[in-house]
């Protein structure tokens, strides 16, 4: 029982830790700020809630704010499947499904408000207090059907790259964990609906409950941040690693490489899909009905570059004709950054100093 009372105790210490690494970082895999957004949300309601339970085991009921977790304790399932989703197909917004949840925790909430009751104290559900069972059970099986639609997600992938054995390892525990949390959260359902009967025990229930829910949202969130998908599909970089050669093995056929560099060039120049900011590898694979790999395959083949310098190339090219542009004399260099489709002035001079050797600046007070 002493294990169980201090489990949520660290899993706070964890889950601080994992934001504290998370919230600062601006490099490598956390660059996509919607992904990065609901992973500390993920990561933070999870943290709290453990918070609550910590107060539970060591018998702090009086405290105001004690248990607020309870409210949105549904939202973890949902939340998962947008990071997820984000992920491998963010062109996609699940509007509909995201306005329910939104009138489902209304609901939740305003169950909590009005009751006269006081729903989380234990002599109620000894007493066998069902609304809150029901809400509790309504939530589990919230929870697990997004999870489930979030392991679909992330079973789909396609990688433009091969991966290391590293990145393979900890994709195939992501899935593993997500998997886990299904089966334990059904096992919750089941042991839920067995306590309407039966209240023994019913404070070591929870506490068991709450500590292996906590620590496997944390060994997700930990598991998330090491994989490598924001940088395949969380900005529009594909592997930052390409070299020449790496698909010497291919069985590509030159006949079909052709026509999809053709593809590629007619999508990318005749559409001016590069004007997006949010344009990904994968955006362009769907658009060419080609997988990620080939695609990939083909750009690195035919110009030596990754995805995402194939891409920015386009963008300075239009931005060194917007800088000796008469008519935009008065725009901002940022504004241009902004036209040309860049999300920040430093990628847009990064880029701009790798293709032409000078700044920005520097090539407008030339061409003058």
């Amino acid at each position: 029982m002493i294990i169980l009372d201090t489990m949520p105790l660290v899993n706070i210490i964890l889950g601080i830790l994992l934001l504290f690494l998370i919230i600062p970082n601006r490099k490598g895999y956390i660059q996509n700020r919607l992904s990065k957004s609901l992973l500390i949300t993920i990561i933070f309601i999870n943290t709290h809630s453990q918070l609550d339970s910590f107060l539970y085991n060591n018998g702090y009921f009086n405290l105001e704010w004690y248990d607020i977790s309870y409210l949105y304790n549904h939202l973890y399932g949902f939340l998962i499947f947008l990071f997820t989703h984000n992920m491998f197909k963010p062109e996609k917004r699940y509007r509909l499904v995201t306005v329910v949840v939104i009138i489902y925790t209304i609901a939740r909430i305003i169950f909590y408000l009005s009751d006269d009751k006081d729903i989380i104290d234990i002599s109620d559900l000894e007493e066998g207090y069902m609304p809150y069972l029901i809400d509790t059970v309504l939530s589990l099986i919230t929870n697990t059907l997004f999870l489930t639609f979030a392991y679909i997600k992330i079973k789909k992938i396609q990688f433009a790259v091969k991966l290391s054995n590293i990145d393979k390892v900890n994709y195939i525990w992501l899935k593993r964990l997500i998997v886990i949390s299904i089966i334990i959260y059904a096992a919750i359902i089941q042991n839920d609906v067995i306590l309407a009967y039966r209240w023994d025990n019913l404070a070591f229930h929870l506490k068991i409950e709450s500590t292996i829910q906590g620590t496997f949202f944390i060994a997700m969130s930990y598991f998330a941040i090491r994989f490598p998908l924001f940088s395949l599909y969380g900005d529009f970089k594909d592997d930052t690693h390409v070299k020449k050669g790496k698909y010497a093995s291919s069985n590509l056929k030159e006949g079909v490489s052709e026509k999809l560099w053709l593809d590629i060039l007619n999508n990318v120049e005749s559409d001016k899909t590069y004007l997006n900011p949010e344009y990904r590898l994968n955006d362009l694979a769907q658009s060419v009905n080609r997988s990620l790999h080939n695609v990939s395959q083909v750009i690195n083949e035919r110009t030596g570059k990754s995805f995402s310098d194939f891409i920015n190339r386009y963008r300075v090219e239009y931005a060194k004709e917007l800088l000796i542009d008469n008519k935009k004399m008065n725009f901002t260099i940022l504004a241009i950054a902004y036209e040309v489709g860049f999300n920040s002035k430093t990628s847009f001079y990064n880029s701009f100093k790798k293709e032409t050797g000078l700044t920005p600046t520097q090539f407008k007070k030339n061409s003058k």
